[in-house]
């Protein structure tokens, strides 16, 4: 048997587990930046198949 508080005795025992969900202060990385990297990816992803449609062309 455990003796910390709040740790599963059995893994297959139905249990619920309490407590309070505060939210984070402040926003994150991606509601400053929106979708920046996702378009760069898309940008670089683009170069590299003109990059290669251009070198498939000259060959």
């Amino acid at each position: 048997m455990s003796r910390v508080p709040g740790a599963l005795h059995n893994l297959f025992e139905e249990a619920v587990l309490t407590g309070e969900v505060r939210l984070g202060e402040g926003g994150t990385i991606y509601t400053r930046y929106g979708d920046v990297f996702a378009m760069v990816c898309l940008a670089c992803g683009a170069l590299i198949a003109l990059r290669a449609h251009r070198r498939a062309g000259s060959a």
